[in-house]
């Protein structure tokens, strides 16, 4: 969840700068065809390069992480540093002027998203929200179908019943009891998928307004605290490794 408040923070500053997102590539790819065919070219090379480096940042976590999945004892500490002085350097490079700060802003975000959706196999996305309030509203219409399906069996049942009992005392067999058409552990799963979701949502939602507010006082500054907070998390989580392994 602090990933995502983080990548909050990072794109409220780059979008009130510079109105250029650095971790949700479908606006970037729209912004790129749209100054494409309106032949803007410096506006183009914008949009192609941080392209450019966001998958390079997917690419470096790719190569640190060396997995399609989860385990144990991988090297999430190094991309988490590395994502750190990248953020630092954006900051920098934002602090001297120019458009240029949104490159390392942008390979940092990528480093990011590739490590949490390696981590957590595609489920979470932590810089950007499409993935993510897609997976709530699928979630959320398989349990509205299940409450009217359920109702539907419920109301069939109940009505059965009441011929049986219309006609008791024929030879008729006893009716089959109702049951819910989605499984009790389901449904759980769903609540929880749900519940999870809706977390990342709000701390993403609360990073941008807090980055916000955090630019309207410290500038670019405030990339400063997302690199500290990264990269604290980076050596804390390579020092546990450490131990783990000693």
């Amino acid at each position: 969840m602090m990933l995502t408040f983080n990548a909050g923070v990072i794109n409220a500053v780059v979008l009130t700068s510079f109105a250029n997102g650095v971790s949700h590539m479908t606006g970037v790819v729209v912004r790129t065809a749209i100054h494409l065919t309106q032949r803007e070219g410096y506006s183009l090379r914008e949009g192609i390069l941080i392209l450019v480096s966001f998958m390079a940042g997917a690419v470096f976590s790719g190569m640190v992480i060396r997995s399609q999945s989860f385990k144990a004892g991988r090297r999430y500490g190094v991309v988490m540093t590395t994502e750190a002085l990248f953020l630092t350097l954006s900051a920098y490079i934002f602090y001297r002027g120019g458009f240029w700060g949104e490159l390392p802003a942008a390979f940092a975000c990528g480093m990011q998203n590739a490590m949490i959706t390696i981590y957590s196999g595609s489920v979470i996305r932590t810089t950007h929200l499409t993935g993510t309030i897609t997976d709530i509203g699928t979630a959320l219409g398989y349990l509205f179908s299940d409450v009217i399906i359920s109702l539907r069996q419920y109301a069939l049942h109940k009505y059965r019943r009441m011929i049986y009992r219309a006609e008791e005392g024929k030879n008729r067999p006893t009716p089959l009891t109702f049951r819910r058409h989605m499984t009790r552990k389901l449904r759980r799963h769903l609540h929880h998928k749900i519940l999870r979701l809706f977390f990342v949502f709000v701390s993403f939602f609360t990073g941008a307004l807090t980055g916000t507010v955090l630019f309207d006082t410290f500038s670019f500054n405030t990339l400063l605290f997302s690199a500290a907070f990264i990269g604290t998390a980076g050596v804390l989580y390579t020092v546990r490794q450490h131990r783990l392994t000693a």
